[in-house]
This record gives C-alpha cells, structure tokens and sequence, in this order.
C-alpha cells in the first residue's frame, strides 16, 4: 500500500489497518504497524494467501486472519483462523466464546468431494471445464457472510497440509531468472519490487501464485491466452477491483469513487501457477510464451 496515501485516508471512522500478504507476498508489517500505532489503530494481517503469516515470526499485528478454503496455502476445503496476539487475548476471548460452536469433523461426504476436487484440479481436465462458460470455473462471486461459527480444526489434515506446502518446491528463484528480461519491455515481476518484510528470505518464499504485471491489459490478454493453450493455468486473479465486483459495490461508501490505481492493476495482473506439479519445463515454456508476446509489439 501507499503510505502516504494510507496516512491520508485516516479518518475519525477508521478503526483499523488491513494489511494483506497478496499471493504470499507480505506486506510491511513495520511500517504499518507504526502508522497504526501513531493513530490509534488496530492492525490486521490479511494471511489468506500466505501460510505461516508473518506475525508468526514478528507479533506486529493485533489479529491475523488465515483461510483454509479452495486454492490457499492449506486447502481443508474450506474454514480459516483467527490468530490473536497474547496481550489481546484476555479481551478476545470473551468475545470469541459468544459465536456458536459448529461440529465440522470430515466424514464420508467430505472425502468424496475433496477427491472430485482433486480429480478436477488435474490440468488437463481442469483446462477442458475452463472452457465451458456456464461452469464459471475460476470467476470471482461476491457471497454475503450470513454469520460467523467456530469449528474444531483436524489438527492432522492442517498438519499434513503444512508438511505438503512445506516440502514444495519453491519455484520464485526459478521465474525471476527466466523473467527478468521482460523489465526491459515494460513488465514488472511483483516479488522482485515488493519490499519484504523484516527477516524473510526473499529466496525461500513460497508464492501463492508468481505475480506480474504486463505494460498493457491487451498483453496481459493474449499472455492468458497464449499459456492457456498449451495446459499452464495463468489467469488474471480477481479481474476487477471491490469497487466492480458485482453485488460487492453496493456494500461500499466509496464506491462510486475512482479508484485509478486499483484498475490499472486489475487490468494488467498476471499470475502464473507455483504449486507442486509445476516442473521446471513448463518454467521453461512460461518464459518461451512470454517472451514471444512481449516481443510481439
């Protein structure tokens, strides 16, 4: 985020900042932290695409969010977490214990869908139902929280899914040096300019997604496009910021407002897979494609 901007946007109403770790890239815990500290404010971390947050190894953050549902970090197929820093629990506590209690164990039912979703995740299967519109498979859906219950996690399924993402690969080193020639044409490899935060190695990260940004939103088009056709899964993410997303807008003060920078965003992001049947050929191909179409003007 734009510090200045952030600092600016202040208001008596604000009563906290949201820093969100997007595709795994963190946020700058510290000087978020002091900003929220200087007005009063409580600081969340958004970690839905990142596992561990950073809170883990800084407690900057008053609260940390996690998301256990489809395409995150740990996939148990749905659910999250709350964190709460120790000085705030006494207080949290209380709270927390009022929502109601929801008994989630997986049975039956659940293991069968989570072995139709893993059957569907196959690229090839998952590149044929990509293209049948009225599946709207990877399209963004604005939902209404109906209400908030508490679940009993599988502490084994959360194990052994930390364990998976753990043991993968990671591939950021790997796009950075295939990638690196498209700054000269315009493009901007996002984990190479975002600044880190305080004692993460920027050469073990593990992504969510390798984001980037292409000079254009035609580019970035025919980038999806071109990947798309020979099986690797790139996309756009979101598509379009909270201010376009249908059934979304009307949920915002501001909504009407412009929100330049966010469109210009949604408009030219590209991401680019980073999960664990992601080979160091189809790397190799990304950079063929990519290159052809930056090349392409």
């Amino acid at each position: 985020m734009d510090l200045e901007c952030l600092r600016a946007s202040v208001s008596e109403n604000t009563v906290a900042i949201i820093a969100v770790n997007f595709l795994g890239i963190s946020e700058r815990l510290d000087e978020l932290g002091k900003l929220a500290s200087e007005f009063g404010l409580v600081l969340i971390e958004d970690s839905a695409q990142q596992f561990p947050p950073t809170s883990a190894r800084a407690g900057i953050a008053d609260f940390a969010v996690l998301s256990f549902g489809r395409g995150k970090p740990i996939n148990l197929m749905g659910g999250g977490a709350l964190l709460v820093r120790q000085d705030h629990y006494q207080a949290s506590n209380s709270i927390i214990n009022g929502f109601p209690y929801k008994d989630q164990r997986p049975g039956i039912v659940w293991f069968l869908k989570r072995a139709v979703f893993n059957t569907l995740m196959n690229r090839r299967i998952y590149g044929v139902l990509e293209k049948i519109p009225f599946l709207g498979l990877g399209q963004t859906t604005f939902e209404m929280l109906e209400g908030i219950t508490r679940i009993e996690l599988n502490e084994g399924l959360l194990s052994t899914g930390a364990k998976n993402m753990y043991e993968r690969q990671p591939l950021e080193a790997g796009y950075r040096e295939r990638l690196e020639p498209l700054t000269k044409r315009g493009w901007t490899l996002l984990p190479e300019n975002c600044k880190r935060a305080p004692g993460q190695d920027a050469g073990v990260e593990k992504l969510l997604r390798y984001s980037l940004l292409a000079p254009s939103f035609g580019k970035r088009e025919d980038t999806i496009k071109a990947l798309n056709a020979i099986g690797i899964g790139a996309n756009s993410l979101y598509n379009v910021p909270l201010s376009r997303l249908a059934g979304a807008s009307e949920h915002l003060a501001n909504a009407s407002s412009e929100f330049q920078s966010a469109d210009a965003f949604a408009d030219r992001l590209l991401t680019l897979p980073c999960h664990e049947d992601v080979l160091f050929s189809d790397l190799d191909c990304i950079e063929r494609v990519l290159l052809d179409v930056a090349s392409n003007e």
